[in-house]
C-alpha cells in the first residue's frame, strides 16, 4: 500500500510531497497543517479571518456521492508509529466546489457526532473539491494548538472503524538517501541535565500535553510550564523511540556537588545494560551538559578520560566510551545556549567542552552561538522554560539533524 499526501500524490523521500511523511498515515485525507488558512469558511466560500480560533483546509479533491467526514483525533499513541485510538467528528464548516472551484453548496455550522462514528456529509452533484473548517467552542483540542490531530476522511460509505488511520500495517516510508535520521522507529538515547530532563520530554505525546514534566511551577518570578517538550516534539514528528536518561542538576563528570546524578555514573549504567544485552545500541545519541558545572571542577585540557571528576576528563570519558561501545550510533553533543543563571554564566564550561569536541572531531551543536536563543528568552536565565526558547532549541537541533 502506498503512502499519499493530502492531494492524493504518492509521497517520496524528497520534494514538497514529503512534507506530511513524518506523520506516517496511509489515509490520503488526513488534513495537512501546512495548508491550513487561519479563519472560518463561510457557506459562500469566503474566509472570515476574524475567526482566529478556526483553521480551514486547502481544496481537497472529492467526487459526487462520496461521504466527507472531518474531525479531531482525540486519543492516539506512537509505539512507534502514529496510531489513532479514538476520534470525534467535529467541524465548523464544509463547502463543496465544482471543477472551477465555484461553490456548489456549503454548511457553516457546528457539527459534532458520537465518538468514533463518521456520519459525514454526502458530496452533491458536480462536486470536485471540498474545504473544511476546524475550530470553535464545540471543538475539543483547538486545531490551532494541535493541527496534526485534524483529519478529513473521504469514503464511499460512512466509516465506523478507528482503523481508517494508520495501524502499523501500511508501507513505512524510509529515506533513500543519506538522511537516515528520517527513518521511523529509530531509537534515541539522551544524556544531559534539566534542559533535556525537564524540558526535553520522556514520551511520544508529551509535547502536546497541556501540563507536565518536571518544569517550573508558578512560583517566584518563574513562568508555569505549559507542557511543550522539544525532544518529544522531534520524536513525535520523526518517529523516534525515546530513552531520556538526562537528570536535572547533572554534570558530564563525577561532581562532588551532584554525585547522585553524575553523568559518568548514568553513562556507566547505560553501558552496563548494553553489555548485558538488555538494550541494543541506539540509532542516535545526544549529550547535553554544562550549565551545572562548578568552576573549580572544570579542570584542564591535560586531564585524561581517567580523570572523571573534572569537566575536561568527564567529557573525554563520554566521547571515548560512546565511540567504543556505540560505534554505529550517530552521536551529537550539545553546547547549551548562553545563560545568566546558576553556574556557567560566563561560558567557561561550554568553552572547555568545545575545546574537547574540536580535539576529538565529534559532531556538536553550539546553541550559544547559532541557535538564536537569547538570554531574554529564558525566564529564569537558565532554562528553556518559555515556549519560544523551547521550540527554538528543538527546531535548531532538528535542523542540524537534517
Amino acid at each position: 500500500m502506498a503512502i499519499y499526501d493530502i492531494d492524493g500524490n504518492p509521497i517520496t523521500s524528497g520534494g514538497d510531497s514529503g512534507k506530511v511523511k513524518t506523520r506516517l498515515v496511509s489515509n490520503p485525507n488526513l488534513a495537512d497543517p501546512d495548508k491550513f488558512v487561519i479563519g472560518l469558511l463561510n457557506a459562500n466560500g469566503t474566509i472570515n479571518t476574524a475567526q482566529a480560533g478556526c483553521v480551514t483546509t486547502d481544496f481537497i479533491p472529492c467526487t459526487a456521492g462520496q461521504i466527507v467526514s472531518a474531525g479531531m483525533i482525540m486519543t492516539f499513541n506512537h509505539n512507534p508509529f502514529f496510531v489513532c485510538t479514538g476520534f470525534r467528528e467535529v467541524s465548523r464548516a464544509r463547502v463543496f466546489y465544482d471543477a472551477n472551484k465555484t461553490v456548489v453548496s456549503g454548511v457553516s455550522e457546528n457539527y459534532n457526532s458520537s465518538d468514533n462514528v463518521m456520519n459525514g456529509l454526502t458530496a452533491p452533484n458536480n462536486t470536485a473539491y471540498v474545504r473544511i473548517s476546524f475550530g470553535g467552542a464545540n471543538v475539543p483540542s483547538p486545531p490551532v494548538t494541535y493541527p496534526e490531530r485534524c483529519f478529513v476522511h473521504i469514503a464511499s460509505a460512512p466509516t465506523t472503524a478507528v482503523e481508517m488511520f494508520y495501524s502499523g500495517n501500511a508501507e513505512k516510508i524510509e529515506a533513500t538517501d543519506s538522511q537516515t535520521w528520517e527513518k521511523w522507529g529509530q531509537t534515541w538515547t539522551m544524556f544531559g541535565d534539566s534542559l533535556t530532563d525537564s524540558y526535553g520530554g520522556h514520551s511520544w505525546d508529551e509535547s502536546t500535553s497541556p501540563v507536565g514534566g518536571e518544569g517550573w511551577k508558578d512560583t517566584e518570578d518563574r513562568v508555569p510550564w505549559t507542557g511543550y517538550f522539544w525532544a518529544s516534539d522531534i520524536a513525535r514528528r520523526h518517529g523516534y523511540i525515546m530513552d531520556n536518561r538526562a537528570k536535572s542538576g547533572s554534570n558530564i563528570y563525577v561532581s562532588r556537588v551532584y554525585t547522585d546524578v553524575s553523568g559518568v555514573y548514568i553513562l556507566d549504567a547505560f553501558l552496563a545494560e548494553l553489555e548485558a544485552g538488555t538494550i541494543e545500541e541506539p540509532d542516535l545519541i545526544t549529550v547535553g551538559f554544562g550549565a551545572n558545572s562548578v568552576p573549580d571542577e572544570i579542570g584542564t585540557n591535560s586531564d585524561t578520560s581517567a580523570t572523571t571528576n573534572t569537566l575536561y576528563g568527564g567529557t573525554k570519558y563520554f566521547i571515548e566510551k560512546l565511540n567504543e561501545k556505540c560505534p554505529n550510533a550517530r552521536k551529537i553533543y550539545i553546547l547549551h545556549p548562553l545563560q545568566t543563571g546558576w553556574r556557567d554564566t560566563d561560558g567557561t564550561a561550554r568553552a572547555a567542552m568545545k575545546t574537547v569536541f574540536d580535539a576529538y572531531n565529534v559532531e556538536y551543536v553550539d546553541m550559544s552561538m547559532h541557535s538564536g536563543i537569547t538570554t531574554d528568552m529564558l525566564p529564569d536565565g537558565l532554562h528553556v522554560s518559555s515556549i519560544e526558547a523551547n521550540k527554538q532549541y528543538g527546531r535548531f537541533l532538528e535542523s542540524y539533524m537534517m
